[in-house]
């Protein structure tokens, strides 16, 4: 797996970002992430450190049962240090961003790993997707059992206690996906699940869109 980074240049980084893509690798139709986060100095003037991983694949963060796709267990190792060239932060300093179906996945990997990161962000995710609409899905996820293990709506429901002592997920949005960030909301609401919201950050659905910067301050509240 390749991944890009963002180091600050004046002081040593004090926690970890993953910014997870939303693309395969090669393919910037909703902007690059890398490059919004240079734009705006991010690593420098946060102390933090910034990695962006690529997936040779259209990243859903799943793995597969039958295990052709494993992207799940790469972020996992990614995460987790076990990747070269990737700083082995502590798990109270490590960050996921993401939008649209990478606001899905980060999402998902917080409620399935949450003690392998302190704090997510979503901002404009799917998160009513509850079917396979597209061959793409039903690669990462094969069946609909499986997509529901991975699914926000679903996982709220089973909740790790932890994730109920203190917020640790930003909702945000949203351009194309309002219904499903304020789905998100109640279910979060309804479950317990304390969190970071805010509707207001309605810009162009790209990592270059105008969001990305207030996201970024907000997930390092969390901390």
């Amino acid at each position: 797996m390749d991944c890009r980074r963002l180091d600050p240049e004046s002081s040593a980084p004090e926690a970890a970002a993953f910014f997870l893509p939303v693309a395969a690798a090669g393919r910037r139709r909703f902007g690059d992430p890398f490059q919004a986060a240079a734009d705006r100095r991010l690593a420098e003037r946060y102390r933090i450190t910034c990695l962006f991983p690529d997936f040779p694949e259209m990243p859903w963060y799943a793995d597969r049962p039958d295990g052709t796709v494993r992207q799940e267990s790469r972020l996992l190792d990614l995460v987790n240090g076990r990747v070269s060239g990737v700083p082995r932060a502590a798990p109270r300093r490590r960050l996921l961003i993401g939008f649209s179906k990478s606001g899905w996945g980060a999402a998902a990997f917080l409620f399935r790993h949450p003690e392998s990161v302190a704090a997510a962000a979503a901002w404009d995710a799917p998160f009513l997707y509850d079917s396979l609409s597209d061959p793409e899905m039903e690669t990462a996820f094969g069946d609909e059992t499986n997509l529901r293990r991975y699914r926000l709506l679903d996982l709220a429901e089973t909740a790790d206690p932890e994730l109920k002592e203190r917020p640790r997920l930003l909702l945000a949005g949203g351009d194309l996906f309002l219904p499903d960030l304020e789905a998100a909301r109640r279910k979060l609401l309804e479950t317990g699940v304390p969190h970071l919201y805010r509707d207001d950050l309605r810009h162009p659905h790209r990592w270059d869109g105008g969001w990305l910067e207030e996201v970024f301050r907000l997930t390092l509240s969390l901390l």
